[in-house]
């Protein structure tokens, strides 16, 4: 495993911060992430996120270099731009109790990696590596716990969780990402850490979240937060789920390509009902957990034409009112949701008649029907006229009346086929 660490791997710009740390008489090691990704996978999967770990004080650091941005003094973290790219650099330290379950209140400087090293989160992350000499430190057994595909808290899990809140879901994620396991007393823990979870902020819930959705099997990540009780947090709407239910979401998920997050969303947020309670049931727990507008919008469209037995693929009218809710654009989108939900079935007899459903949807956009207002023959003011009407609602009113009946037969699209549309529906 140690061979997979060969300076070549390492950026130039970290490299050169390293070097000339340990030129003025410092120790400078790298440590965390990185480290941990070359161990497991080398050269297979570039490791990111190079962090330095330094005997010098933050000042110290700061006149060796002339680019510095001083991100976290206070804690001994200085940002050092090399070569055009940012380097985080951490003094050596101990630290003080955690009143915010995130930061420590104080911090105190350290001549010794091997005790900095004592206060990281787990094991595999708790490694460091000097690339010039080769020399590696690994004093709680990170290489054997990589080695054994093991997730572990440095000494005692319970306090690592109640320092930093996140840890408890960071343990999760990473086990999910990684496909590791978590060892026992730490995977204890979790439950026990829940008050320090709580206070933890709401965005960096979501980041971890979806660092989850992103890896191969989500489920993995879902199902360890259900069974560590971190879910009734994180996703408390779904509390009252039944495990089938529940089970059928997770397997939906893992049917989705990583990379798309939106898709793999709906799937766990999809439910059966009505159209409208469907509809407004994704938006609050996306908005509790902050996620973005755009994401919000997007995980709504695909939620809103999730229930697929909805669409009779006979029926082409059927098929083009789903294209127009979620515009073309996504029917790709909306076919890898459709086949997700039905292979999440436990039974798995949907997957022929989904199959179908979306060969029909694929082949009726490609037909490029009319599905919004700018592709009707008439144009806002043609309506106006036709209605003797100035600018006003009852104008958008006649104008969704004429998409309509498009859509449902775009032979209907013709001027004169929808004046005569128009003068009906004015004296109905």
């Amino acid at each position: 495993m140690q061979d997979a660490l060969t300076i070549d791997c390492v950026p130039p710009a970290v490299l050169e911060v390293v070097r000339r740390l340990q030129e003025r008489g410092h120790q400078a090691w790298l440590v965390g992430g990185a480290v941990r990704d070359l161990l497991r996978a080398g050269r297979e999967r570039p490791a990111e996120d190079w962090d330095i770990a330094t005997s010098a004080r933050p000042r110290q650091v700061m006149q060796t270099f002339e680019k510095v941005i001083p991100t976290g003094v206070k804690h001994g973290t200085v940002t050092v731009l090399s070569q055009g790219e940012p380097v985080e650099v951490t003094t050596f330290r101990g630290e003080g109790k955690y009143s915010d379950a995130r930061r420590p209140d104080e911090v105190e400087f350290l001549e010794e990696v091997d005790d900095d090293l004592a206060r990281r989160d787990f094991t595999m992350n708790a490694i460091a590596w000097d690339p010039f000499t080769g020399r590696m430190r690994d004093p709680f057994g990170g290489m054997r716990d990589l080695e054994a595909g093991v997730i572990r808290a440095v000494r005692d899990p319970l306090e690592r969780f109640t320092e930093d809140g996140l840890r408890p879901m960071r343990a999760i994620r990473l086990a999910c990402a990684l496909e590791l396991t978590i060892e026992e007393e730490t995977l204890k823990a979790i439950p026990a850490a829940a008050s320090s979870f709580r206070k933890v902020a709401v965005e960096r819930v979501r980041q971890e979240l979806e660092k989850i959705l992103d890896a191969r099997l989500p489920s993995s990540g879902f199902g360890l937060l259900a069974e560590t009780g971190l879910a009734s947090l994180v996703l408390p709407e779904l509390a009252p789920l039944e495990e089938n239910d529940w089970n059928r979401r997770l397997r939906a998920m893992d049917e989705v390509p990583p990379g798309n997050r939106p898709i793999r969303l709906a799937a766990l947020l999809a439910s059966s009902g009505e159209r409208k309670q469907i509809e407004s049931s994704h938006a609050p727990i996306l908005r509790r957990l902050r996620f973005p507008k755009a994401t919000i919008s997007e995980v709504g469209l695909l939620v809103s034409v999730s229930n697929w037995r909805e669409v009779d693929p006979c029926r082409p009218a059927d098929l083009r009112r789903v294209l127009a809710r979620v515009g073309a654009d996504r029917v790709e989108a909306v076919a890898a949701l459709w086949r997700a939900l039905a292979r999440g079935e436990a039974h798995g007899s949907a997957e022929e008649t989904v199959e179908r459903l979306c060969s029909a949807l694929l082949e009726e956009a490609g037909r490029n029907p009319p599905l919004e207002a700018a592709s009707l023959a008439l144009t806002g003011k043609d309506v106006m006229r036709v209605l003797g009407l100035g600018a006003g609602p009852e104008v958008g009113q006649a104008i969704s009346y004429l998409l309509d009946l498009v859509i449902e037969d775009p032979s209907r699209n013709r001027p004169e086929t929808l004046k005569k549309a128009l003068e009906g529906w004015r004296q109905a």
